[in-house]
């Protein structure tokens, strides 16, 4: 993903300065962002400067730290306010970051499909249940995991985007579509044990034992599957008790 890298907490940092980060992060629309609290390291300008002005030497770091940050040696600045600049930072572009994914263009070319179907899957991964997903003040996080994934198919087939459209129809109980979108995954991935497990806990969810086998027996010796397998068989060896 496009990364951007920002730093703040620089000198003369202020309200304005911040919003003109902003700015530029509305500007280049990056998917991916980290930001740094502006550290004083050795061979820079505001080291030596930071050495005059505190009348230190180099010895500074035979003592236990690890940095130096700017704002401790500047008394315009405090920690409390760059701790506010960065909440501000974090919090504006986990607002703006739905703007950014549906302004995504990619190239019309027929032979980079699988890599843009495989990259728009990568990325609703992210909001599905990577880094994004946890994130509490993003909303709408499986919306634009979905929409990502539907993207995806349009492009290729792609095992992933399959996989997580089943497990959402999942979450919302809707076990009848997740099969229907599942199925078709496996029309292109047929050994894919993934695809099958969560097919066959769709058909389990209805209820359906004897189809969810049929998905997940040819898998019966991994260790992921094996309890499904055996819940089914209770609950059918349940069903003939009766």
């Amino acid at each position: 993903m496009a990364r951007a890298y920002f730093i703040y907490g620089c000198p003369k940092e202020s309200l304005e300065t911040i919003q003109e980060t902003i700015d530029l992060i509305r500007e280049i629309k990056p998917l991916s962002t980290i930001f740094y609290i502006l550290d004083i390291f050795p061979g820079t300008t505001l080291y030596e400067e930071y050495k005059k002005i505190f009348k230190v030497t180099d010895d500074i770091w035979l003592k236990r730290i690890e940095d130096i940050m700017y704002f401790e040696t500047d008394p315009k600045l405090s920690e409390k306010s760059i701790l506010e600049f960065g909440k501000k930072l974090r919090a504006t572009y986990y607002e703006m970051l739905p703007e950014f994914v549906d302004s995504i263009s990619l190239i019309d070319k027929k032979e980079l499909y699988p890599m843009h179907s495989d990259f728009l899957s990568r990325l609703a991964m992210t909001f599905d249940h990577g880094d994004y997903s946890r994130i509490e003040s993003m909303k709408k996080k499986d919306k634009i995991a979905e929409k990502l994934y539907k993207k995806s198919l349009k492009y290729h087939p792609d095992q992933r985007a399959y996989l997580g459209l089943g497990i959402a129809k999942q979450k919302s109980s809707n076990y009848k579509q997740s099969i229907k979108i599942l199925a078709k995954g496996i029309k292109h991935f047929p050994n894919d044990q993934k695809l099958h497990l969560c097919i066959g806990i769709s058909y389990i969810n209805l209820r359906e034992y004897k189809k969810a086998l049929s998905y997940l027996l040819p898998f019966q010796e991994s260790k992921e599957v094996l309890p499904y397998i055996e819940n089914c068989r209770r609950a059918m060896d349940k069903f003939k008790s009766k």
